[in-house]
């Protein structure tokens, strides 16, 4: 075979590989994207800093500070 004849045929087999790829991880895909926008619209309304408040109480409800 020539080298652009095996360069062809290294590229059609990297593409099937790609889409099965993404083809078996679609759901995984799906989940981690949706994650990332969930955290995403998590900090855009503040949550973190509640999210510490309430940790920061709970610790000190805890050793009977609070």
């Amino acid at each position: 075979m020539r080298r652009a004849g095996w360069r062809q045929l290294t590229n059609i087999w990297r593409r099937q590989t790609v889409s099965k790829w993404l083809k078996c991880q679609r759901i995984g895909l799906i989940l981690l994207l949706a994650g990332c926008i969930s955290l995403a619209y998590g900090v855009h309304r503040d949550e973190h800093e509640t999210v510490g408040k309430k940790s920061n109480m709970i610790c000190l409800e805890c050793i009977g500070i609070g």
